[in-house]
Order: structure tokens, then sequence, then C-alpha cells
């Protein structure tokens, strides 16, 4: 099916400093149960326990891509998303498993990055900023931690269930935007709400982080992409002819 095919090749698993390397090798033996095979590592393959876990998955783990901080192992992605327990006071969850996997699999096309956090602490609240979306496993509230290969466990086999309702990648005319250009798009954005005196009363880094998170959910395409660019350049441009038309009015009076 071609949207597996898609899944397969857009679709990577993030770990971030992992502890252990047994957990690296159940990671690599359940992506290849679901047909998966990105792996990266943030930070360097610990040196404890052995591949013993990685059945028949050597080749996963031959491919592994390390990177010294996970910017950069998100910098190629389109987006990416945090795979979280942790409750955050202004954050709220955008998926539970199921939801996100209906979001993957609609969305093959996109370079994803599922970013799961360490065994120990999960992943730092820079290292959330850094994703464009949170996921949420449900579990037991008194013992909510899940292993790491759990985790990925549970977010693959929900991909891989939900990958066959859409045998069929979306028809899309208009080429999906990438994390930079969004990214880009929210500066802009912002520069604009700030010549207009927008931030006078506002924390212009809370708005940045609003306006990211919708357009990051919107699968924006280019062509949108540049409309909502012109808009907020028409609104900088009314600002200025009405600053002007103000000032001539108290000039004349």
């Amino acid at each position: 099916m071609k949207t597996i095919t898609a899944l397969h090749k857009n679709l990577c698993i993030i770990l971030v400093e992992p502890i252990y390397k047994g957990n690296i090798g159940a990671v690599s033996r359940i992506m290849k149960n679901f047909g998966f095979s990105n792996l990266r590592i943030v930070g360097k393959i610990p040196v404890r326990e052995d591949f013993a876990l990685a059945v028949h998955s050597q080749d996963i783990l031959d491919t592994i891509q390390t990177f010294e901080n996970l910017e950069a192992a998100l910098s190629d992605l389109d987006g990416a998303v945090a795979i979280t327990r942790r409750k955050a006071r202004r954050k709220s969850f955008d998926f539970k498993p199921s939801g996100f996997a209906d979001y993957v699999c609609s969305n093959s096309h996109s370079k994803l990055g599922i970013v799961f956090g360490r065994e120990t602490y999960g992943l730092t609240k820079e290292e959330e900023d850094l994703c464009s979306m949170r996921c949420h496993i449900p579990s037991n509230p008194e013992f909510p931690s899940l292993n790491l290969s759990h985790s990925v466990a549970i977010i693959m086999y929900e991909i891989f269930k939900q990958s066959e309702l859409f045998a069929q990648p979306l028809n899309r005319k208009d080429k999906l935007v990438s994390n930079s250009e969004i990214n880009e798009t929210v500066d802009y954005i912002i520069e604009m709400l700030r010549r207009i005196g927008f931030f006078n009363r506002s924390n212009d880094h809370q708005i940045h982080f609003l306006f990211r998170n919708i357009l990051m959910k919107a699968n924006l395409g280019k062509i949108s992409n540049h409309k909502i660019k012109k808009v907020f350049e028409r609104i900088w441009a009314l600002f200025k002819q009405q600053e002007k038309s103000n000032t001539i009015n108290s000039d004349v009076g």
C-alpha cells in the first residue's frame, strides 16, 4: 500500500539519550514488527547490556543515526511530536495514541519525528518546545511511567493499525510546507504584530508558541502559507495608512 510505504520512508523514531542498550534493541525489534526502519538517537549509544533483544532487526541497528542534540535530530524534518506522560501547566496534550495515528497516516507525505524521552526523567521543557505537538499515552495514575520500548510499541501498533484505513495518500495539489518554512512564517507574523504595537501588554513568546502550534497542526500547503503572510502584510499596510491619515488630520486640526 502506498501510504505504508510513505510512512516507512518518512517516519523517524527519535530516542533522546537512552540509558540502556537493551532498550535500543527492543525498540529496533518493535519497529521491524510494524515495518518501520528510521531510528535516530540523541547522544551516545549506551554501553550497558547488549543487543540481544534486537532479534532479526540488526539492519535497523546498523543504520542508526546519532545526533548531539534534539534540535540537530529534527533539522531535516517537517515536524515532531513528543510522546510524554508529563502534564504541563500551560500546554494541553494534542493527541492520544489512536488520534495521533490518524494524524500520521493521513499526512504520510510529511517527514515526522516521534520523540521519546529519557528512561529516567523524559524530555526537558526546552526539548518539548522543539516539538510542535504532544501525545499522551494514558496509564495507571498511581504508576504512570512506561518502559521506553513499551511506549514505542503502543505508538507503532496504533500507526500500523490505522495505516490500513488510509490505503491511498491524500491527493494534494499544494505541496506541504516544511518545518523551517512554518518557523519563518511565525517569525514574520510576530514581526508584523510587533510593528503595530500588539505586544505592549502581551508576551510575544506565548503568542509565538500559539501561532506555531496552530500552523503545525494545519498541514499548510505553500499556497496557504503564502496567503497567511499576505494577510499580515496587509494588516501592516493598513496600519501605516491609518497612522498617516491620523497625522494629516492632526496637522489640519
